[in-house]
């Protein structure tokens, strides 16, 4: 077996170089293994997502708003004055609450 070091043939049992010592089968080198390939992340579907969003705005904005409205109408026919105060205010309020959406959407 020759010496990685200084080139001398050694005998076969010898761990060690006859002439300067060094170790004649150093241990084997680690291999490196590759990192393993992470497959990047499925993104959930926005559909599910959209769908609830929908069915949340009709049950909570649309059906109270179609309820207030024909509440208006039947108030106005008893007291106009009453009638257009809660228009004024159903108004005011609408624009409130899509000024907090949209600054929270922002």
């Amino acid at each position: 077996m020759l010496c990685p070091k200084c080139g001398y043939s050694n005998p076969d049992p010898n761990k060690f170089c006859g002439r300067c010592g060094a170790l004649l089968n150093p241990a084997p080198k680690p291999v490196k293994e590759k990192p393993p390939v992470i497959s990047p992340e499925k993104k959930e579907s926005t559909k599910p997502l959209i769908i609830k969003l929908v069915i949340a705005g009709l049950l909570l904005f649309i059906i109270p708003l179609l309820t207030m409205v024909w509440g208006m109408e039947y108030l106005m026919q008893i007291n106009p004055l009453l009638g257009l105060l809660l228009v004024a205010l159903v108004v005011l309020g609408l624009g409130l609450l899509m000024g907090a959406v949209g600054i929270s959407i922002s």
